[in-house]
């Protein structure tokens, strides 16, 4: 069964960049050091099969006018998926 989980624990950060640098598909957008770089609040959810990290997404989190958050793109970023 798979199960999609928040990244939260710095050691699932580093798994999350072993990921990005190990795919093919992976890019230096989709690393936390890019993340952390773009200075937008962000959060990774990866999916799991069993205790193995497959892939995810990344979701960074701005204040919204109207809503309490919205999720989009960090800048300069054109895609997140993995």
């Amino acid at each position: 069964i798979m199960e999609i989980r928040l990244l939260k624990d710095p050691s699932e950060l580093s798994i999350w960049d072993q990921m990005v640098d190990n795919s093919i598909n992976g890019s230096l957008f989709h690393s936390t050091i890019w993340l952390k770089g773009a200075e937008a609040p962000f959060r990774i959810y990866g999916v799991f099969d069993k205790d193995r990290l497959m892939g995810g997404f990344v979701i960074c989190l701005y204040k919204s006018r109207f809503w309490r958050a919205i999720g989009k793109h960090p800048p300069l970023t054109p895609y997140l998926g993995l």
